[in-house]
């Protein structure tokens, strides 16, 4: 037996309930599938956009996981099925889609449409070929 499992000590514990600096941390941020949220990455990069829309299922960002899945939402797009107008934010860029961490997420700036939702779903659908 280890002494971190001897000391109680689960490794597997999520990350907001473990141990150490973790701890020290705001609360975890609950961002659900349609919502709009100002990313702050840990490497910035210039003229990458920071906001983010939320489109992971309601059941993975209801879990008690660290991250959930978005999209870039950028100021300009090409005439490509990929792009959907987000008004007034910009457009969702289907191929952009990545994990982000729950606690990188620091402000809700906007919700989309149903109809705005379903066309980001078509657009992922067609970049991943679903």
């Amino acid at each position: 037996m280890t002494a971190r499992r001897a000391a109680g000590i689960d490794r597997q514990a999520p990350y907001r309930e473990s141990p150490g600096w973790c701890a020290l941390l705001p609360g975890p941020v609950s961002p659900t599938r349609g919502q709009i949220w100002r990313h702050d990455p840990i490497l910035g990069r210039e003229n990458r956009s920071n906001l983010r829309l939320i489109v992971s299922s309601d059941s993975i960002d209801r879990a008690d996981l660290p991250t959930a899945f978005a999209v870039h939402v950028v100021a300009d797009a090409s005439d490509s099925l990929l792009f959907v107008a987000v008004d007034p934010h910009g457009w969702a860029a289907a191929g952009t889609l990545e994990q982000v961490m729950r606690r990188r997420l620091t402000e809700q700036v906007g919700v989309v449409s149903d109809e705005e939702m379903e066309q980001v779903d078509i657009a992922l659908r067609a970049l991943l070929e679903l």
